[in-house]
């Protein structure tokens, strides 16, 4: 958790407002703007969500916004699948950002 958690934080996304996660069960907040924390549209996490299951990262949208990107992968993940995750989140927050 603590490694994802860094690995988040470390893209320096403008839209990530909050990375929490109590073991590998977690979420990553997504919002319009970090210091007011006004939510991200619904519409816009869903399609980073679709492009995020495109690339065959497996995630739901919770969160009482639908804003919270929601993780749970199994403990047996590796390092090397934690790091082609963010990669995806990477890319992928990028290309819906290009999109708005």
């Amino acid at each position: 958790g603590e490694y994802f958690t860094q690995s988040a934080w470390d893209l320096k996304d403008p839209w990530i407002g909050d990375v929490r996660f109590s073991g590998l069960l977690g979420g990553i907040e997504l919002v319009k703007d970090r210091e007011s924390k006004e939510v991200l549209p619904y519409q816009t996490v869903a399609a980073l969500k679709d492009r995020l299951h495109a690339d065959g990262m497996l995630l739901t949208i919770s969160g009482m916004h639908k804003n919270v990107l929601r993780l749970q992968p199994p403990l047996t993940i590796t390092a090397a699948q934690l790091d082609s995750f963010v990669a995806s989140l990477k890319t992928n927050l990028e290309a819906v950002r290009a999109e708005q």
